[in-house]
């Protein structure tokens, strides 16, 4: 299927409007989410993580499995670790 050149630059028009208006719309719900943010270097960082890509939610759920006992509890799991480390301390 072969496409007009008219047709070519009237979807590659359309594209570059398109683009403008998504980054314009963009911009002002940024500036809306900053004007009414307390904390305003916190909205910053989230905007900028969220334009790269990067999650803002870093929590995931932990299962640890020892000995076929599941533990989802994060600060069972931490003290684990932390005796687990100190027991390979004492027997080096």
């Amino acid at each position: 299927m072969t496409i007009s050149r008219r047709s070519k630059q009237y979807i590659d028009n359309y594209n570059r409007f398109y683009k403008r208006v998504l980054k314009e719309a963009k911009r002002r719900e940024n500036d809306r989410l900053l004007l009414k943010a307390t904390n305003k270097p916190k909205v910053i960082w989230k905007t900028i993580k969220n334009e790269i890509g990067k999650s803002t939610n870093s929590m995931q759920d932990i299962t640890l499995d020892i000995q076929s006992d599941e533990v989802n509890d994060l600060h069972k799991i931490a003290d684990l670790f932390n005796n687990s480390f100190v027991k390979h301390q004492l027997n080096y």
